[in-house]
């Protein structure tokens, strides 16, 4: 979806300024999507409640430490510039804190990752709008 509007729009560069940035999206774009499939199968888990420690110390803490890690040199997911790659991670951080509160609490460079994309004007006028982004 966030690759077609960025065509339909012609923002070419939120998929990737050279080729070797194009497979490094592509790679990232994997991590995030795994990382999302996982939290979406907890989520419907009807025995969540009962393996969320084991959830999140075996699928979540280990990617999010790999997360920041990169964030502490990085400002966006693919390095100096922001790709269709961030909005889809920063919905996904939104999922992740809608369903575990303090998830980000030891992960500063993701914190700050999360602010960074927040404040873009347009988002945060639409998260204050509807009050999700707290």
């Amino acid at each position: 979806v966030y690759k077609r509007q960025a065509l339909k729009v012609k923002r070419y560069d939120l998929l990737g300024k050279s080729p070797e940035d194009v497979v490094f999206l592509r790679t990232v774009k994997g991590v995030v999507t795994d990382l999302s499939n996982d939290v979406l199968q907890y989520c419907f888990n009807p025995e969540a409640e009962s393996i969320v420690h084991k959830f999140l110390n075996d699928k979540v803490h280990p990617r999010l430490e790999r997360f920041d890690s990169f964030l502490k040199t990085n400002e966006y997911l693919i390095g100096s510039y922001i790709t269709f790659i961030d909005f889809v991670f920063f919905e996904l951080i939104a999922m992740l804190l809608a369903a575990f509160d303090n998830v980000l609490e030891k992960y500063p460079s993701l914190r700050a990752y999360r602010d960074r994309i927040a404040q873009i004007p347009k988002i945060e006028a639409y998260y204050q709008s509807c009050l999700l982004y707290t």
